[in-house]
């Protein structure tokens, strides 16, 4: 139940302050409509004003728009659209952060410090001997709290045909991976098939 501070009414009509509930997760707000009195209008009434579906998401959050579905050839690289929002309140970078001291760098720790990345990693679904996969990709991604990015992540598929998944994250430099800080997995379904001797190095790109 979600409880109405304040109502007014404003140049774009009847605005309301709400009390947003605690625990993150999708809602549907359904506004009652009463009269001064505090009678409920009739239910054609009540109808006309639609139901709201609201996502309330951590402080810490984010949302990554990716194809349900994609389907390549082994050890084909392709280009995969991404749409990365910062559906939070809080920042994931800051220029002032430190370098990293000096030594072998982690993939996810491969780019600017000041910069957050996403990752992607393979899990095989099927029955196999190992993946042959690489042990994951990485793309830089600027997104101040409530914008949305584009990202390009380049995407190489194993060489072993099968199932796969593959899984998405946001590291961030302040705050670490996001998915450990209770942000929904994102996994894309893939299908490796086999390389077809008729088609060129550079498989396309399929979505589903």
């Amino acid at each position: 139940m979600v409880a109405v501070a304040e109502t007014r009414w404003s140049a774009a009509g009847l605005e309301a302050t709400v009390e947003v509930p605690a625990q993150p997760g999708l809602y549907r707000v359904v506004v009652t409509l009463h009269d001064g009195d505090g009678v409920a209008f009739d239910r054609a009434t009540q109808e006309r004003v639609p139901a709201l579906i609201v996502r309330v998401t951590r402080p810490l959050s984010a949302t990554i728009a990716a194809p349900r579905s994609l389907v390549m050839e082994a050890g084909a690289t392709v280009i995969v659209p991404l749409a990365v929002t910062n559906s939070g309140q809080v920042e994931w970078t800051s220029p002032d952060l430190p370098r990293p001291l000096a030594g072998p760098p982690e993939p996810a720790q491969q780019a600017d410090p000041a910069t957050a990345l996403l990752v992607g990693h393979w899990l095989r679904l099927d029955a196999g001997a190992g993946t042959n996969a690489r042990p994951g990709v990485v793309a830089t991604v600027a997104a101040p709290p409530g914008d949305t990015v584009q990202v390009a992540l380049e995407l190489t598929a194993p060489l072993a045909p099968g199932d796969y998944l593959l899984v998405l994250d946001i590291v961030s430099p302040l705050h670490g991976s996001l998915t450990a800080q209770g942000m929904p997995p994102i996994a894309i379904p893939i299908r490796v098939d086999p390389v077809d001797p008729a088609t060129p190095d550079v498989a396309p790109l399929i979505g589903r």
